[in-house]
C-alpha cells in the first residue's frame, strides 16, 4: 500500500512538472525581453521588501521581549514654560526628585514596584589579584567622554523585579542589598577579568572613579535583544550613603537644585491599572511634594508615565543618549516597499495583458484538447509563480550589496540573517501574494479568452478594455513616481535651506572638548592658546547648537510682568569672537572670575519690550538671586534646529557652569594633513594634563548636521524610492513600446509609405505615454501639495513652496520616458517599410 501511495505521489509530482513548471519555464525562456523585465522589476520590489522588513522589525523590537512589558513605565517629567509670551513651549524630561520614587510606591496604588537608578559614567580599574605574577600590572578601563551614554548604573533589586535577567551567579534579592556591591553581565565580566565561569568572578574587586572599591556579588546573562537599558554594570544604591557619591545624590529633596542629579526611574502597574489614571494621579502627587518650590511651579513640573514602548520612538525626551527611531520614516519606509512592488506588479499586469492577443492561439488550442479555465489559471499562475521565485531569489542576493550601499542611513548594528526562518518566511509570503496579484488578473482574463474565430483573435470591446486597464495602471505607476519626485525636490530644498543657511555665527574648522574636571579644563585652555594652529578658544558650557541649554526664569528688574524663561548659555569673553558672532549694540563681556553682567540676543530685548537694541543697556536683569546690568545685544543665532524657533537668551561668564572647550583653527586651508596635526598636537597636550581620560572631540558642522539626521534619513527614503519607482515604471515602458512597435509594424511601415517623416513617427508613438504621464501629474499635484505642506508645518524655519515644482516634476518624468522609450521608437520610424510590409 505504501509503494503505491508513494508511486502515486511521484507521478502527481511528475504530473505536475509536465503540465505547469516546465511549460512555464519555456515560455520566460521563450520571451526573454518580457521575462527580464519583469525579472528586475519583481526582484528591486523584494529586495526593498526585505530590507525594510529588517530594519522595522529591527527597530520595533526594542525592549519588546520583557515578558510585563505592557506594564513596564519609564517616569519621567514634563515642563510647560507658559509665562504669557510667544516663547511659551512643552518639554520632557527623563528625571525625577528621588523622594518620589518611595511616594509614588507608598500613595499610588496601582504601581506595583518602582526602580530608580543614576548613570554613573567612570573609569574602571582592576587590580592585581593577590598571588597574580609580578609582571601583571593593574587594568584601566577608561570612561566613555560622552556622559549620556553610560553603560554603568547605581540602583537596586527593584530593578531586577522589573527587568528580570538570567542570573548566572548570584542572587537578585541580595546582590545590590549592601553597599560596595557590584552585579555585571557576563560578557562585561569576561572583558575585566578574563575568560572565567560565573562563580569564579564573585567577590571580584573593581575600581570605579579611582576610589570607589566594589566587590561583585553577581553575574547575568546578557540579553541578545535590541533595548534601550543597555547597562552591563550595576552598583547597589546603598553604595552612595556610604561613600563620596552622596555630596552629589541628594536622595531625600525634592527641591530642584542644578548640582543635585536627580533620579532615573521605571515602574510596573498592577494588570487592570489605567495609564490614565496613573498619569493623573503622578500630577496629583507632585503638586502635592512641590508646593513651596517657586521654580517647580514656576515652569508647570509634573511627573509624567511614558510607555516602555515609546521609549525608543518619542524624540520629545531629547539628550539622554538614547538613538531615537522616526516611526513616521519607519511607516513611509514600509509605504515605500509596498510601492515599488505594487509598480513592479503593474509591470508584469500590463505585459501579460498586452501579450494575451499574441497567446489567443495557444489559449484555444488548450480549450479545444479539453483544458478548463481552472487548469489554464494554474498553467498562468505557474509561470507568474515561477518568476516571482526566481526574482525572490535575486532579490535576497542583494540584499547585502544594498545594505553596504546604503550603510549611513540604516541603524548601527543592525542585525541581518537571511537564511533566518522569519526571514525565508517572510521572502516566501511576499512571494505568494506577489503571485496572486501580479498572476492572478493577466490568468483570469486569459483563462476567460473565447477561442478564436476563423483564426482572428476576440472582438475589439475587449481589446480595448485591456488597452484601458493597461493606461490605467500606467497612470498609477507615474503618480506614485510624481508624488515621490516631488516629495524629494522639497525635501532636499527644505534641508538644503537649512545647512546652508546661516544660524547666527561661523561653524567652519569648529571643534569642541568635552570636559569632566574643570581644573584640567583651564590647564589645557592655557597651553592651547599657545598652538599657532589654533585662532580663537573659548571656555563655554557647550556650543551654540546641538545640545541642550538650561532654561531659567529670569526678572527684568523693576518689571514683575518682564520675568521669562530664558535659555541660559556659560560663555567667556572670547566666546564672540570664536564663533564670529555679531554684536548689534553695547560691548562684549569682560573678563573676570565671576558673573557680573550679561550679553542677551535680540528677541530678548524685544520680549522685554525694547524697540532698538541700544535700548536695553544698562537696563538690570534678575537670576538665580542675583542682579546684573546688560551691556551687549548680540544678533540672533539658533541654537536648536529650524524645527524651533529662536527664543530669548541670555548670555554669561559662569565659571561653574563652563565645561567644554570650544576651538577655531586657523585658517591654513583646511587641509585634512593640517586639521590632523593640530589634533594630534591638541591630543598630546591633552594626554600630558588628563593621561586617564580618552581624548574626544566633534566638530560643530557635524553637531548640526546630526540635528537634521532624521530629516536627511526621510530624504534619503525618498530620493531612494523616487529612483527605484522611476527605474521600474521606465522598465515597464520599454517592455510595452517593444510591444505597441511590434504591433503598429505594419501601420508605420504604411504611414512612411504615404510619406510620414520620422518626427511625425516618433511623436505619434510617444503619443500613447504623453497622455498617462499627464494625467498622473494632475492627480500627484494635489497629493504631494498636501503632504509637502504637513511636512514643512514641522519647521519653524521653511522654504516657502513653489508652483513651478509641480510642472517640473511633470516634466521631468515626461522626459524621462521619452528618453527611456525614444531607443525603440526611433529604431521603428527608422527601419525599412518594404522589409515591415514583407514579414508581417
Amino acid at each position: 500500500m505504501w509503494k503505491w501511495i508513494d508511486s502515486a505521489s511521484r507521478e502527481e509530482t511528475s504530473s505536475m512538472l509536465r503540465n505547469y513548471l516546465m511549460p512555464a519555464w519555456r515560455t520566460l525562456t521563450r520571451n526573454k525581453i518580457y521575462a527580464l523585465i519583469n525579472l528586475s522589476g519583481l526582484a528591486i520590489g523584494i529586495c526593498a521588501c526585505i530590507i525594510i522588513y529588517i530594519i522595522a522589525g529591527y527597530e520595533f523590537g526594542f525592549d519588546d521581549f520583557h515578558p510585563t512589558g505592557k506594564r513596564i513605565y519609564r517616569l519621567g517629567a514634563r515642563v510647560i514654560e507658559d509665562v504669557g509670551t510667544p516663547f511659551a513651549s512643552e518639554g520632557y524630561g527623563v528625571h525625577i526628585p528621588p523622594p518620589a520614587l518611595a511616594a509614588c510606591l507608598q500613595e499610588i496604588p496601582c504601581i506595583e514596584t518602582i526602580a530608580g537608578f543614576y548613570p554613573y559614567n567612570s573609569a574602571v580599574t582592576v587590580p592585581v589579584r593577590s598571588g597574580s605574577p609580578a609582571d601583571h600590572s593593574p587594568r584601566r578601563f577608561p570612561n566613555n567622554p560622552d556622559n549620556t551614554r553610560a553603560t554603568t548604573i547605581i540602583t537596586d533589586s527593584a530593578y531586577f523585579s522589573i527587568f528580570p535577567y538570567v542570573w548566572l551567579a548570584g542572587n537578585s534579592a541580595t546582590a545590590l542589598l549592601n553597599p560596595f556591591g557590584v552585579v555585571l553581565t557576563a560578557s562585561q565580566a569576561g572583558k575585566y577579568f578574563g575568560p572565567g565561569k560565573p562563580a569564579e568572578y564573585m567577590g571580584r574587586e573593581l575600581i570605579y572613579d579611582d576610589s570607589l572599591h566594589v566587590h561583585v556579588t553577581g553575574i547575568l546573562r546578557d540579553w541578545n535583544r535590541p533595548t534601550d537599558f543597555p547597562f552591563t554594570d550595576f552598583i547597589s544604591s546603598a553604595t552612595i550613603s556610604a561613600s563620596f557619591l552622596q555630596k552629589d545624590h541628594q536622595t531625600d529633596s525634592w527641591h530642584f537644585s542644578p548640582r543635585n542629579e536627580w533620579v532615573k526611574a521605571i515602574a510596573r502597574l498592577a494588570k487592570d491599572a489605567s495609564p490614565q489614571t496613573l498619569n493623573s494621579s503622578l500630577t496629583a502627587l507632585t503638586i502635592r511634594h512641590t508646593p513651596t518650590d517657586t521654580f517647580l511651579r514656576s515652569i508647570n513640573y509634573s511627573i509624567v508615565a511614558q510607555p516602555l514602548s515609546d521609549v525608543h520612538f518619542n524624540s520629545a525626551y531629547s539628550f539622554e543618549g538614547i538613538p531615537k527611531a522616526n516611526r513616521p520614516a519607519l511607516y513611509g519606509l514600509m509605504a515605500t516597499a509596498i510601492f515599488i512592488l505594487l509598480i513592479a506588479i503593474i509591470n508584469v499586469i500590463n505585459l501579460s495583458t498586452a501579450q494575451s492577443m499574441q497567446r489567443a492561439k495557444e489559449i484555444a488550442v488548450h480549450k479545444i484538447l479539453g483544458s478548463g479555465s481552472t487548469r489554464i489559471r494554474a498553467r498562468f499562475l505557474a509561470e507568474t509563480g515561477t518568476l516571482t521565485l526566481l526574482a525572490a531569489a535575486v532579490g535576497l542576493l542583494l540584499v547585502y550589496p544594498a545594505l553596504d550601499a546604503f550603510h549611513d542611513y540604516l541603524p548601527d548594528s543592525l542585525p541581518v540573517d537571511l537564511l533566518s526562518p522569519a526571514t525565508l518566511l517572510f521572502t516566501l509570503g511576499i512571494a505568494i501574494l506577489t503571485t496572486l496579484l501580479a498572476g492572478g488578473y493577466p490568468a483570469g482574463l486569459l483563462a476567460a479568452t473565447p477561442p478564436m474565430i476563423n483564426g482572428q483573435p476576440p472582438g475589439r470591446r475587449s481589446v480595448t478594455g485591456m488597452a484601458l486597464v493597461r493606461k490605467s495602471l500606467i497612470v498609477f505607476q507615474f503618480t506614485i513616481s510624481l508624488v515621490f519626485i516631488i516629495a524629494s525636490l522639497i525635501t532636499s530644498r527644505q534641508i538644503r535651506f537649512m545647512l546652508d543657511t546661516y544660524p547666527g555665527f561661523t561653524t567652519d574648522a569648529v571643534i569642541t572638548l568635552p570636559f569632566n574636571d574643570v581644573g584640567h579644563m583651564r590647564t589645557l585652555a592655557r597651553e592651547l592658546r599657545r598652538l599657532p594652529s589654533i585662532s580663537e578658544l573659548t571656555l563655554q558650557g557647550h556650543a551654540p547648537i546641538g545640545a541642550a541649554i538650561i532654561d531659567l526664569p529670569v526678572r527684568f528688574e523693576g518689571r514683575a510682568d518682564r520675568e521669562l524663561r530664558v535659555s541660559i548659555l556659560a560663555t567667556d569673553p572670547h566666546f564672540i569672537s570664536t564663533y564670529h558672532m555679531q554684536l548689534l549694540a553695547g560691548r562684549n563681556l569682560l573678563p573676570g572670575d565671576s558673573l557680573r553682567e550679561y550679553l542677551i540676543n535680540a528677541t530678548y530685548a524685544r520680549a522685554l519690550g525694547f524697540q532698538h537694541p541700544d535700548q536695553a543697556l544698562g537696563k538690570f536683569l534678575s537670576w538665580n538671586g542675583q542682579s546684573h546690568p546688560i551691556v551687549g545685544v548680540v544678533a540672533d543665532f539658533h541654537t536648536a534646529s529650524f524645527h524651533q524657533s529662536i527664543g530669548p537668551i541670555l548670555m554669561a561668564h559662569i565659571p561653574d557652569m563652563e565645561e567644554s572647550i570650544g576651538i577655531r583653527l586657523a585658517n591654513t586651508g583646511h587641509h585634512i594633513s593640517d586639521i590632523s596635526t593640530t589634533l594630534a598636537r591638541i591630543a598630546a597636550q591633552w594626554k600630558k594634563i588628563d593621561p586617564d581620560t580618552p581624548f574626544g572631540y566633534s566638530f560643530l558642522d557635524e553637531k548640526i548636521a546630526a540635528l537634521y539626521h532624521q530629516d536627511q534619513q526621510l530624504a534619503w527614503i525618498i530620493d531612494a524610492a523616487t529612483l527605484l519607482t522611476i527605474a521600474i515604471a521606465c522598465m515597464g515602458l520599454i517592455g510595452l513600446i517593444v510591444f505597441v512597435v511590434e504591433k503598429r509594424r505594419k501601420e508605420i511601415a504604411v504611414r512612411k509609405v504615404l510619406g510620414a517623416d520620422v518626427l511625425h513617427i516618433v511623436a505619434l508613438l510617444n503619443g500613447e505615454i504623453i497622455a498617462p504621464i499627464t494625467i498622473a501629474l494632475l492627480i500627484a499635484s494635489p497629493l504631494a501639495w498636501y503632504g509637502a505642506k504637513r511636512w514643512l508645518q514641522d519647521f519653524a524655519y521653511r522654504i516657502p513652496m513653489p508652483w513651478w515644482l509641480f510642472p517640473l516634476a511633470g516634466a521631468a518624468a515626461m522626459a524621462i520616458a521619452i528618453l527611456t522609450i525614444s531607443t525603440q521608437v526611433v529604431r521603428a520610424a527608422l527601419a525599412n517599410p518594404v522589409k515591415s510590409l514583407r514579414s508581417v
